[in-house]
């Protein structure tokens, strides 16, 4: 008899053991989720009509007109036609990619849209639109793109970013 309340023992004890383990797993996993959480909330912003000039004032992108609307923004940025590139171009895009849907928490698609500005003139021009929706973009998409100096984006670019260039893209950097 004694030999079976040995092996009893022992195994109540193991699924002691096991249980304990498995509460301090989910105690611990669930901490750390709760500091993710705290961790992204202090990194995004959330985008209003009060907050909307400082946050676009505070990030440097050159802006020429902005619309807000639920968890649309729409936004049209300037270069100088004199002296733009296309990979200044594709860098504007990036950072108001990294800016709007990265650090915002309530933005799901940016409407974007670069206006080449004539200096003679001020008049704008349009030479490439973007339609972006939250959760199409990956980092190495952004990476690619900020890499990208050629003024014809790859198809798999154009597709993702929902980008579209005009014929004046193509006068201006035509033999870039």
């Amino acid at each position: 008899m004694r030999p079976w309340t040995i092996l009893t023992g022992a195994l109540l004890l193991t699924s002691a053991v096991v249980l304990l383990l498995n509460a301090l797993s989910e105690s611990l996993r669930n901490h750390s989720a709760e500091a993710r959480t705290v961790m992204n909330q202090q990194n995004t912003i959330t985008l209003s009509n009060a907050n909307l000039v400082d946050v676009l004032a505070g990030s440097g992108l050159p802006v020429a007109a902005v619309e807000w609307e639920k968890d649309v923004l729409t936004l049209d940025l300037k270069i100088s036609s004199a002296s733009a590139s296309p990979a200044e171009a594709y860098g504007l895009i990036c950072k108001a990619i990294e800016l709007t849907l990265d650090r915002t928490n309530n933005v799901n698609r940016l409407m974007l849209r670069i206006d080449g500005v004539d200096e003679w003139t001020g008049t704008r021009h349009l030479l490439i639109a973007s339609d972006v929706r939250r959760g199409e973009v990956s980092p190495s998409t952004l990476q690619k793109l900020a890499a990208w100096k050629d003024p014809e984006l790859p198809q798999e670019l154009q597709s993702t970013l929902r980008a579209a260039v005009t014929p004046l893209w193509h006068y201006r950097f035509a033999g870039s």
